[in-house]
């Protein structure tokens, strides 16, 4: 499992594989409405093709914004405004009123009980999290403590005894390991902050963060792979997923833990080069060559995100090769023009493969033997 912010990678019982996005229960409620009403405006108006089109446009702008590293007061604030709609008389109405779950039942005793222990079993995951990128026995013992809570007591008390174990020793090991964690993110850049990481105060940390997008846009055009300038012309192909190179066709991959690397290695390079994902995809090319790459999350994905019970949001990668012909018109690869689905597929690898490199070397992942097995690396 690899976590960073509220986004985790972790596809086990998954016919799709994709990044999962978690939240707190608060925050999961509140967005869950927003959307709700917006299905709600979708299935209502389903004869009007303009306006639904319309919805679309707003619910893949916010499932574009919940995969961010925004933080949740941030991302609800988001989704608020994008669902907002004002009136001929300029009154203000959330579509949110369309939905069919009412915040009135919030205040229930058993549904407070819930978000509750959600809330605490939430931390106990990022904290489990946290232990796969570093071992440590108080992060152990602040697991321990918040399993240990009695949790067939009410919501208060349970409440009342998570605020507790906050104010321990532990807590403030998990907060400092996060802390760590960033400055990790951040190591690869250490050169340009021209200051040691570990000299960086928590103001200084944001406006690292900040400074790094300057950064991640001057390392996108470095080396003989780089960004392609007009990128945002290159959405009609995110509309839909690339039939082989994505997240669930197994004819492709031929098992999951390619799959896995696969999605991983997506997450790795849209982290790295956007870190608030403020882009659902990126498109590179490399300086002597006619081919474009497509990398990141389509619009059907968006779409047609699978729903966990744990609040929880799947959407699948994938990746696409675009070619400009003499004609200057840009044309998707696809299996148009071969005879058997083995020679695609085989035509896929190679010319995906250069890109896989080169790509890789600039976020400096290492693929697995078997991955570079499947692409003849």
């Amino acid at each position: 499992m690899q976590q960073f912010g509220g986004i985790q990678t972790l596809y086990e019982d998954r016919e799709k594989k994709g990044i999962t996005i978690k939240f707190n229960p608060e925050a999961a409620t509140e967005i869950e409405t927003y959307m709700t009403g917006l299905e709600g405006m979708i299935n209502a108006y389903q004869e009007n093709q303009e306006i639904v089109k319309g919805l679309h446009e707003v619910k893949i702008k916010a499932n574009s914004l919940l995969i961010s590293h925004a933080s949740e007061e941030d991302i609800i604030k988001g989704i608020r405004e994008m669902t907002t709609i004002t009136g001929p008389d300029g009154k203000k109405m959330n579509i949110a009123s369309f939905a069919k779950t009412k915040t009135e039942h919030l205040q229930d005793a058993d549904v407070f009980k819930e978000r509750t222990l959600k809330r605490l079993n939430q931390t106990i995951q990022n904290t489990i999290a946290l232990m796969q990128w570093k071992q440590s026995e108080e992060l152990g013992n602040f697991i321990n403590e918040l399993k240990g809570l009695d949790q067939s007591v009410s919501g208060q008390e349970i409440d009342k005894s998570i605020r507790d174990v906050m104010k321990s020793g532990g807590f403030k090991v998990y907060q400092s390991v996060k802390e760590d964690y960033l400055k990790e993110w951040l190591r690869p850049f250490q050169q340009e902050l021209g200051k040691p990481i570990e000299a960086l105060t928590q103001a200084e940390l944001q406006d690292a963060m900040k400074h790094m997008k300057i950064v991640m846009k001057q390392r996108l055009n470095e080396g003989n792979l780089v960004i392609y300038p007009d990128s945002d012309k290159m959405k009609d192909y995110n509309m839909q997923d690339h039939d082989m190179v994505n997240g669930h066709e197994m004819t492709f991959w031929l098992n999951n833990p390619l799959i896995d690397e696969f999605v991983t290695f997506t997450q790795a390079v849209l982290t790295r080069f956007t870190f608030m994902l403020d882009k659902q995809f990126l498109v590179f090319r490399f300086r002597s060559e006619p081919y474009l790459y497509l990398i990141g999350f389509s619009n059907e994905s968006f779409l047609n995100a699978e729903k966990g019970e744990d609040s929880s949001l799947v959407v699948s990668p994938h990746i696409k090769a675009i070619v400009q012909g003499k004609d200057k018109a840009f044309r998707e690869l696809n299996n148009t023009n071969f005879p058997s689905v083995g020679m695609y597929i085989d035509v896929l690898k190679d010319t995906i493969k250069p890109f896989l490199i080169a790509l890789a070397e600039k976020i400096e992942f290492e693929f697995s033997d078997d991955f570079k097995k499947h692409f003849r690396m």
